[in-house]
Order: structure tokens, then C-alpha cells, then sequence
């Protein structure tokens, strides 16, 4: 009865440990130095009914010195994810939803300037933002 015991609670703490593993794994990646992306336009319910006006959206995306960092919190859809620059596509990628909890791109090889973020899944659903990178 005691090993019974004892081999819960090591199931249980181990189980706790990577639980926090993976927390920390989302939460590392934001520091104070991160500003986020504000979405201007567009709608995401990854085919849901309608949202109520509580609503906030499933995906978060800030920027980090020159990485780009998105996060889906639902892991629902596939994100194409498509980066413009003085108005020309510099990067576009669709990502799989399983690959969708963490993305980081690296934009230090297209310098400083304005940025244009648009993200749209298989739904038609799309979120479109800008940010700057100094």
C-alpha cells in the first residue's frame, strides 16, 4: 500500500514538473522588451458559431527586437502567415496546426521599418496588424 502511494505521488509530481515545463516554454519567450501586434482588421472563429463581444482571439502575436513571435492557443486551424514590407510580400508560410502553438520567425535579415502581419486559416477567417521594428 505504501509503494502504491509513494508511486502516485511521483506520477504526480513529475506530471506537475512537465506541466510547468511547458508553461514556462510560452511564457519565456515574452519579455519586457516585447510589444505586441494589435490586430486593425478581420475576424477569427475557426468555424465557431458566432463569438460573443468578450470574445478575445485564440491567437497572440508580439514582436521581439527582429522576431516575430505568434501563438495559437486553440491549435484548431493551419495559420498561412504572411509578412509585407513597403507593400511587397517578404515572407508567407502555412503553418500546420500542430506546429501552431509557438511560431518565431526571424526578420533581422529585412531591417528596421513598418511591418504588415496577416494571418488567415482554412475557414477564411483572417487577422491583419502592422508593427515596427526600430
Amino acid at each position: 500500500m505504501k509503494s502504491t502511494i509513494q508511486h502516485f505521488l511521483w506520477v504526480g509530481f513529475i506530471s506537475l514538473l512537465s506541466f510547468c515545463g511547458v508553461i514556462n516554454q510560452s511564457l519565456s519567450a515574452r519579455t519586457m522588451d516585447s510589444k505586441d501586434v494589435e490586430f486593425e482588421k478581420g475576424s477569427w472563429s475557426e468555424d465557431h458559431q458566432s463569438r460573443s463581444s468578450l470574445f478575445t482571439y485564440p491567437l497572440r502575436a508580439w514582436i521581439n527586437g527582429s522576431q516575430l513571435f505568434i501563438q495559437s492557443n486553440t491549435q484548431r486551424s493551419d495559420i498561412t502567415v504572411r509578412i509585407s514590407k513597403e507593400a511587397s510580400v517578404i515572407y508567407e508560410e502555412t503553418v500546420p496546426r500542430t506546429e501552431t502553438q509557438l511560431i518565431i520567425i526571424d526578420l533581422s535579415q529585412n531591417g528596421s521599418g513598418n511591418y504588415q502581419l496577416e494571418l488567415e486559416n482554412q475557414w477564411g477567417d483572417y487577422l491583419r496588424g502592422s508593427f515596427t521594428i526600430e
